[in-house]
């Protein structure tokens, strides 16, 4: 299938740009790029409808001590009842696709302030380490528990807000973020009063596809 080849043309892609030396091939289940996401000291992975536990362990078995060395630890923020049901053949449904990817329901805005959708609560998180070469995981509680834990301010937005991407947003950091589309006024209106700049990209039709500015994007570089 086509999708097959995706992970080829992002290979091309990256050692076009000279990144050869920097790519991890993930042997074991599947991970999507929304489901990644560095935040501060953590390194989060979604785990639900696209992308497995399995895979992110394996991305802790691959990068893990690298990231550990960095102050980076790795955590997996999982929504247990998606990923078990991902693998009927009925799936995914739309409930799947609304959060099917972390960046569709938390993004980070700022080193401690993030957009944050319902799902946060229906997450818990686990830490994963190495025992005895085994990659293992412990419970640390519900999402919004463990950004509690780490004084993250969340900005909430409704369940319609998300549905219309609100959260799903590119973020090019100093406080400039551009949004997928116009009709979340409140939840621009409480990033500009926080000294948010906001662009508008109004991609009315792109959204179609269960996706808006931040799927759009692959970054490559943290600045």
């Amino acid at each position: 299938s086509r999708f097959c080849e995706y992970p080829e043309i992002y290979k091309t892609a990256l050692k076009e740009l000279g990144f050869e030396d920097d790519i991890v091939n993930i042997e074991e289940g599947t991970i999507e790029g929304g489901d990644s996401i560095i935040l501060g000291g953590t390194c989060y992975i979604g785990v639900g409808a696209r992308t497995t536990l399995s895979a992110a362990k394996e991305v802790y078995r691959k990068v893990g001590a690298n990231l550990e060395k960095k102050g980076i630890q790795v955590v997996a923020v999982i929504n247990e009842r998606h990923e078990r049901e991902s693998a009927s053949p009925s799936k995914p449904t739309t409930e799947h696709m609304q959060a099917m990817h972390l960046d569709m329901f938390w993004i980070p805005l700022a080193s401690g302030l993030v957009l944050a959708g319902k799902e946060i609560d229906n997450r818990n998180v686990l830490r994963l380490s190495e025992q005895d070469g085994n990659i293992v995981s412990k419970e640390a509680g519900t999402f919004r528990d463990f950004m509690n834990e780490k004084k993250i301010e969340l900005i909430e937005v409704t369940e319609q807000e998300q549905k219309d991407y609100a959260v799903n947003l590119l973020n090019f950091g100093n406080n400039k973020v551009l949004v997928a589309l116009s009709k979340n006024e409140r939840v621009i209106r409480e990033m500009e009063s926080r000294g948010f700049k906001v662009i508008h990209a109004d991609l009315n039709k792109l959204v179609g596809g269960y996706g808006a500015a931040h799927c759009l994007t692959a970054p490559i570089v943290r600045g």
